[in-house]
């Protein structure tokens, strides 16, 4: 009698509809000391079996979650154009800045974020406010930021050319001579020497002073010729 009680109790108690946090609860199940509840979602009305700790703290099944997404992703007409489904150049330079700092399995993850680079947090929560203060993406350009080691912000960043970009390139290594201080592409283009002449140069253990000032030497079949020789040949 006592056996058939329980087991009556226990019935009533899995087929019983009551209410964890926001879900309506069917039944419940045990598998692997685990416990689940089938639940109906207050927003969307779809049922799914969750876990005993979750369904107390859910906000909704994930409807709500994936219509926040949405909403971010649909912000006056940027997200989608007739042209590019992905979104207008604008949109896309923010989506690709936000994935660099902060979505682990971008290639480039281990450069931005992975190093400590952030987007600052008006940017972070809103499009309108990196279109607001950035402008829209000229042709040709994309963003790029002023100092290499410091984050993306208003003051920091600027629209750039692959050129621009490259010479402001973490890589790209900085020369102080005469009393200028360029990247080694700006001094093999201000003095008229390969870059890959200058890169030699200074991996074969040259001075500075050197590997600026020495004009290389004229061979017919030589690796490093002069960057106007090349341009006049062009």
């Amino acid at each position: 009698m006592g056996h058939n009680s329980s087991h009556d109790r226990q019935f009533k108690e899995r087929n019983a509809t009551t209410e964890i946090g926001i879900f309506k609860v069917f039944t419940w199940r045990r598998r692997n000391n685990v416990t689940k509840f089938l639940c109906e979602c207050p927003y969307c009305g779809s049922k799914n079996w969750v876990m005993k700790a979750n369904a107390r703290k859910a906000k909704s099944c994930g409807c709500k979650t994936k219509e926040i997404l949405r909403k971010a992703r649909t912000i006056h007409g940027h997200s989608q154009t007739a042209q590019n489904s992905h979104g207008t150049p604008t949109y896309i330079t923010w989506l690709s800045m936000m994935d660099r700092c902060y979505y682990k399995q971008h290639k480039s993850f281990r450069d931005y974020g992975g190093r400590g680079i952030a987007v600052c947090k008006a940017w972070r929560d809103s499009f309108l406010a990196f279109l607001e203060d950035m402008g829209e993406r000229p042709p040709g350009k994309t963003i790029g930021r002023i100092n290499n080691s410091e984050n993306y912000t208003p003051s920091n960043c600027e629209w750039q050319t692959p050129k621009e970009q490259a010479n402001n390139r973490r890589s790209s290594r900085i020369l102080s001579h005469g009393g200028k201080r360029m990247t080694l592409q700006q001094w093999s283009e201000h003095i008229g020497i390969h870059h890959d002449a200058l890169c030699h140069r200074l991996s074969a253990g040259w001075s500075v002073n050197r590997t600026l000032t020495e004009q290389p030497r004229k061979q017919r079949n030589s690796r490093y010729t002069l960057v106007r020789a090349e341009q006049a040949a062009a």
